[in-house]
């Protein structure tokens, strides 16, 4: 969805309720319906205390403050293993292949080809030089933890946040 000058997506969707946009894919399916022009992209689950969200491109979480570290802790779960990191910065991106080109790319993370069923983790100005990009697996999640005072944006749109945050690549 291309609204100015970058293709992104749109906050015309949620301006709209959706029905333009609704009524859109119903006439491309409709008028194109042989022509396959959809393409299977990743989803990330978001749990946020009691709230589960889903998204295309990325969450992320930052300090209440502008211009305040914040320290969070980061715990990769994966089927043979446990690893917690510890980061401190202006925040964490953790975005969907679809998401790397987007915030993550404008923070120095890496390009994945949207097919690829991997979540990206980018420090987000780091206050350390061994901090970098993680790239992990689909059956990878990962729990985000913090003291301090933050926001949790989830495809451009600020949530409220809570001291636990768990991501992982949706079913979906």
């Amino acid at each position: 969805v291309n609204k100015g000058t970058v293709g992104f997506m749109s906050n015309d969707i949620e301006e709209c309720h959706g029905k333009r946009f609704r009524s859109l894919i119903n006439w491309i399916v409709r008028v194109d319906y042989d022509n396959p022009i959809f393409e299977h992209r990743s989803l990330l689950d978001i749990s946020i205390g009691d709230r589960h969200i889903k998204a295309l491109n990325e969450v992320t979480i930052h300090p209440k403050k502008l211009g305040c570290l914040l320290n969070v802790d980061m715990t990769i779960s994966n089927p043979s293993d446990n690893n917690i990191v510890s980061m401190k910065g202006d925040g964490v991106i953790v975005s969907t292949s679809t998401g790397s080109t987007a915030y993550n790319l404008s923070a120095g993370g890496p390009i994945l080809m949207p097919y690829m069923d991997a979540l990206v983790v980018t420090p987000m100005n780091p206050f350390t030089m061994a901090a970098r990009t993680i790239i992990l697996d689909k059956r990878d999640y990962i729990i985000l933890s913090t003291r301090d005072k933050h926001r949790v944006v989830v495809d451009g749109m600020e949530t409220k946040g809570a001291s636990k945050i768990e991501i992982r690549l949706s079913k979906d």
